[in-house]
């Protein structure tokens, strides 16, 4: 994927697979027109439908969401090429989820705009592909702690602390009224 990034002149950069294809004729034409409505913006995703289920994967992503939950489908994803000189290039330290840990990356950097559109962008083989056949456990064994984030990933957790905290001191009344009786 670096040496695409490398060799790409356009603007704007998308990843498609060799199994995979856009949703319909019109979504470049779609996703430019949100584009041109949105400046400024660094990332761009929408939706994909997984081929096999007709599943609409997708919605809108924060940190938490990428860092607790799962990745944005590479293949709905437009990059600004620009960015890749902002955050720098694909780790290739993780060979098959280098796309989530460069995603992780700019959602968590808060000069960089990112946006949701509500539209399908592509047509995704989800039983094809490197990330099918292939556990990234460099990359997991990092998530979420290790995600170097510095104090960015700190504040995460201290957002989501006090649920935890709540939900224990829910537990020890309950646990405490039950030994009452």
């Amino acid at each position: 994927m670096n040496r695409g990034v490398d060799l790409a002149t356009g603007t704007w950069l998308l990843f498609l697979g060799a199994d995979d294809s856009l949703y319909e004729a019109d979504t470049l034409a779609r996703v430019a027109a949100f584009i041109g409505e949105h400046e400024p913006s660094d990332l761009v995703y929408g939706d994909v439908i997984m081929r096999s289920t007709n599943f609409r994967w997708g919605g809108a992503f924060d940190l938490d969401r990428l860092l607790f939950k799962r990745n944005i489908c590479h293949q709905a994803i437009f990059y600004r090429r620009g960015l890749f000189g902002t955050i720098g290039p694909y780790n290739l330290r993780y060979r098959v989820l280098a796309d989530w840990d460069f995603n992780i990356r700019c959602f968590s950097n808060p000069a960089l705009v990112t946006r949701y559109m509500h539209v399908v962008v592509a047509s995704y083989n989800e039983f094809g592909g490197l990330s099918n056949t292939i556990v990234d456990k460099e990359f997991l064994k990092r998530l979420p702690m290790s995600t170097r984030l510095g104090i960015r990933l700190v504040i995460v957790l201290v957002r989501r602390w006090p649920k935890v905290i709540s939900r224990a001191m829910v537990m020890r009344t309950v646990i405490s009224w039950r030994r009452r009786r």
